[in-house]
Formats: structure tokens, C-alpha cells, sequence
């Protein structure tokens, strides 16, 4: 498990100097649903994951070391004309560190820095949980995000979200199924145009699992994994139905 957990923190750095090296350029690109597009890929691998715990941190904190990484069209015009020499990945990569802490009345708190590509971002994290876990029944919370990214003058995407989910304890780990619905926006410079603005919700499923093991007094570590269903074909929602992004990483709980 130890090996397991440092081979992983090991492969989040080394994606960290991929991410670094990703760039892409929204006042390139030329039509406004191409600019939407881009945002709405950039948004959700901007959004802050959510763990499956069936309890609430207590008097406790969390630590986690996160890699998201988000499928997106190299041959769309978005991403084509966006990246540089007109020569997209197909992933666009987002590692973070993210810090939980617990407080009275069954609410924690998440701060989050990481990347989103090579461009700054910052998160933050509120969970309540209105049903404690058993092996027997399910564990319910609710809870809020919010997200931005940082460092581009000429473009600035921020997402928000309101979600719930049921969270189970098993024999093998932690599991959770839940559903949240995201406000994104986003204001910058496209082609000659003066200015743009998006602002698009988006629904979406996720799973998510944990595994963990005691380390030490009072102490566990262990790993953490989540797959999202991305734009449903709902009112609410926008664009194909799609499983396009997945988030791995480790954890240290005190």
C-alpha cells in the first residue's frame, strides 16, 4: 500500500510538469460557440472533485494529492484553433492539492491550488453531511464548490456547484454516487471581438470510491478515485452525453 501511495505521488508530480507545459489560447479563437466550448472543457476539469465518505471529518483534517484528467476533441475547431501551432492534446491534465478540515455540526471545509493546464487555479469546498454511514445504509451529503482559474489576464473562467450524494461502506473501500449541477461563466477576449461571456449550467453523475489504511496513531492513508458523466441530454444541461473525465489520488487523514 505504501509503495502503492509514493508510486502515485511520484507519477502527480511528474504530471504537474506535463500540465505545466499545456497552454492554450481563447483569443485565438474565432466563433462564440467555439469559445463556449473551450470554456465548458476547461470548467469541468476546473471543478473540485468530491470524496466518498460516508462521515464527517470530526475534529480531524485531510490532505490529498489530486490528478484530474479530462478527455477533450483535438479535432474540434475550439481546441484546434486555441492550442499552440494549431496542435491540441487529446487530455487536458489538472493536478492539485486539496486540504479538508472538519468543524462542529457535521460541516468541512476544502481548500484546493493547482493547475488547470499550465494556468493557475484556486477552489473552495463545503460538505454537510445529513446522515451518518453504517455498513447497513448509506451515508447523505450535500454541499457546495467553487472554483476559478488564475494567471490569464485576457480570459477568466470560474465554475460553481451544488451537489448531493449517497456514500456506502463496504468490505472493499468507500463508494459514492452522486449528481451535481454546475453554473460556469466566463468573460475574456476572442479574435477581434471585444469581449465574451459564457454562462452555462451543466448537470452531471459521479462516482466515486476510497480505500484507505490505519498509518500510525489516529492516522490512515490510501487512495481515491472518481469517474463523471458529463452534459447530460437534460433541460438544464448542454451538450452530448459523454464519460469524459477522471480523477485519482492519494490521501492523508489525521
Amino acid at each position: 500500500m505504501r509503495v502503492a501511495v509514493l508510486s502515485l505521488a511520484v507519477a502527480w508530480t511528474a504530471s504537474a510538469r506535463v500540465a505545466q507545459s499545456q497552454s492554450f489560447d481563447p483569443g485565438k479563437i474565432a466563433e462564440h460557440r467555439d469559445f463556449e466550448r473551450l470554456t465548458l472543457d476547461v470548467a469541468e476539469a476546473l471543478a473540485l472533485p468530491h470524496a466518498a465518505e460516508p462521515e464527517n471529518l470530526g475534529r480531524r483534517w485531510l490532505g490529498e494529492l489530486l490528478l484530474t484528467v479530462r478527455r477533450v476533441d483535438p479535432d474540434s475547431s475550439a481546441w484546434f484553433q486555441a492550442a499552440p501551432n494549431n496542435d491540441p492534446s487529446s487530455y487536458l491534465i489538472s493536478p492539485r492539492i486539496m486540504a479538508t478540515v472538519g468543524i462542529p455540526y457535521r460541516f468541512d471545509v476544502s481548500l484546493a491550488t493547482g493547475l488547470v493546464g499550465r494556468y493557475p487555479s484556486s477552489g473552495f469546498g463545503l460538505k454537510h453531511l445529513l446522515v451518518e454511514g453504517t455498513p447497513r445504509a448509506p451515508g447523505i451529503a450535500v454541499g457546495a464548490t467553487a472554483a476559478a482559474l488564475w494567471g490569464e489576464s485576457s480570459y477568466f473562467p470560474a465554475v460553481a456547484s451544488i451537489y448531493s450524494h449517497f456514500a456506502w461502506r463496504t468490505a472493499i473501500g468507500h463508494w459514492a454516487l452522486g449528481a451535481r449541477q454546475l453554473l460556469i461563466t466566463a468573460r475574456g477576449k476572442r479574435g477581434s471581438s471585444g469581449g465574451e461571456e459564457v454562462n452555462t449550467p451543466l448537470f452531471q453523475l459521479y462516482l466515486a470510491y476510497q480505500w484507505g489504511m490505519e498509518f500510525g496513531r489516529r492516522s490512515d492513508i490510501g487512495l481515491r478515485a472518481d469517474a463523471t458523466l458529463t452534459r447530460l441530454p437534460l433541460p438544464f444541461s448542454k451538450g452530448p452525453t459523454q464519460v469524459g473525465q477522471w480523477t485519482g489520488g492519494v490521501y492523508l487523514r489525521r
